[in-house]
């Protein structure tokens, strides 16, 4: 779920009404939503509702994450489809209606979780909700500055552009080393990552590392999430032992200043993991989801959706150990306890099951991915579009199940 905070009440605007290029809506906060309020200083709160009927429409990392990486990651996103108009929406949505505030506030979370902790918090601009590589955190809450908004009507600012001109007025009113100065630089970092300028991001980064190591210290939280951006430069560019050193260090702090079983901590243990991948460590990724695993469930139940999310990484690890049979298990016992919470239709629990359907292909049994996949198939291409890396890949299973079983037609060879 996405709801979003303002100074001034907010617009109720009517479903299926179109704001921008997507067809995002705003609705009253509902009863048992109304503990959402905890989290914003703004006073009024509202809903707000994608295409699609609720918050899946937009990118997130707890429902993306959860995807295996050689089939989709947040930075190749190679056909936006319904979920980039949803984002063009809410964009379109802040511009017309609430472009006179200086910022509004929105936060995420899973539906039943609306007053648990805040997981992470960030300084956002219009330009970066519209950028393919933005997703949405899960409990997470976003402060979207909106200075400005208006000054080119019908036009937003370029996104470096902005990110650059936000950085000038804080550099030159608080200097350059004020903590809120740094996030802006950091936020341009990304911004530059983004668009493709790697090794000027990755200079900004080390810049603003070490200026926040000598100034916050090397266990403040901004310290050690520029020092995050870091490693992760240097996975992304092929140095995983150098960006493991760095996800180590991290993880150590952090389970020395917040506890082994802080959220963060727990993200940084995921985050090692995915330097291992790249290097075929598979034993080791499965050991650490099962460690993470262990935790989750005790805190949060078997049925959370970080649990089911971990429970899901493991099948991963397995899968790429070929053992399938036991992949299929993890797989199958996740699969039943969405089906029962979530329902047979909820994006996850396709997705899911469209990853158990690689497990049957790699098994030999093809009717019974099929029968998966043609069920997961019209989903993936309502809601992702039919190019949509995810969609090509769910009909290129299909297709293999249906090769392999002597009934693959012309017609499912050209939709690949």
């Amino acid at each position: 779920m996405l709801y979003l905070g303002a100074r001034g009440e907010p617009p109720i605007t009517p479903r299926g009404g179109k704001c921008g290029k997507g067809t995002v809506h705003t609705e009253v906060l509902k009863e048992h939503d109304s503990a959402v309020r905890v989290h914003f200083t703004l006073p009024h709160v509202v809903s707000v509702v994608s295409g699609q009927g609720c918050g899946c429409g937009f990118r997130n990392t707890s429902f993306d994450r959860c995807w295996p990486d050689e089939v989709y990651s947040p930075f190749t996103d190679l056909d936006p489809g319904p979920r980039q108009h949803n984002h063009e929406g809410l964009v379109g949505l802040l511009h017309e209606h609430f472009g006179r505030q200086d910022f509004i506030e929105l936060y995420g979370c899973w539906a039943g979780e609306t007053a648990l902790p805040e997981i992470d918090r960030c300084e956002l601009t219009l330009a970066d909700i519209r950028n393919l590589a933005f997703h949405f955190h899960q409990r997470g809450f976003c402060r979207v500055t909106l200075a400005g908004a208006l000054d080119a009507p019908g036009k937003l600012p370029e996104p470096e552009a902005e990110h650059r001109a936000v950085l000038a007025r804080q550099e030159r009113l608080l200097g350059p080393e004020h903590p809120d100065t740094l996030k802006s630089r950091h936020n341009l970092a990304n911004r530059l990552d983004s668009c493709g300028k790697h090794v000027e991001a990755g200079q900004e980064h080390l810049a603003v590392l070490a200026i926040r190591e000598r100034v916050l210290g090397p266990e403040h939280p901004d310290t050690l999430q520029s020092r995050l951006s870091v490693a992760d430069r240097l996975d992304s560019c092929g140095k995983h032992a150098e960006a493991e050193k760095e996800y180590r260090v991290i993880l150590a702090i952090r389970e020395r200043v917040l506890g082994p079983e802080h959220p963060d901590t727990l993200q940084s243990r995921h985050n090692l993991v995915g330097a291992f991948y790249p290097q075929g460590r598979f034993v080791e990724a499965e050991a650490e989801h099962r460690a993470v695993l262990a935790v989750y469930g005790r805190l949060l139940g078997p049925e959370h959706p970080d649990t089911l999310c971990s429970r899901q990484n493991v099948a991963l690890d397995l899968f790429a150990q070929d053992k399938f049979a036991q992949a299929e298990s993890e797989y199958r016992a996740v699969v039943a306890i969405q089906e029962r919470v979530l329902g047979p239709e909820h994006p996850t629990t396709l997705q899911v099951r469209s990853n158990l359907a690689a497990t049957l292909v790699t098994q030999g049994k093809h009717a019974e991915a099929e029968g998966i996949l043609r069920q997961a198939i019209p989903f993936f291409e309502r809601v992702l579009g039919p190019e949509h890396p995810i969609t090509r890949q769910a009909r290129a299973g299909l297709a293999s199940a249906l090769n392999a079983q002597g009934k693959l037609t012309s017609d499912i060879i050209r939709k690949r």
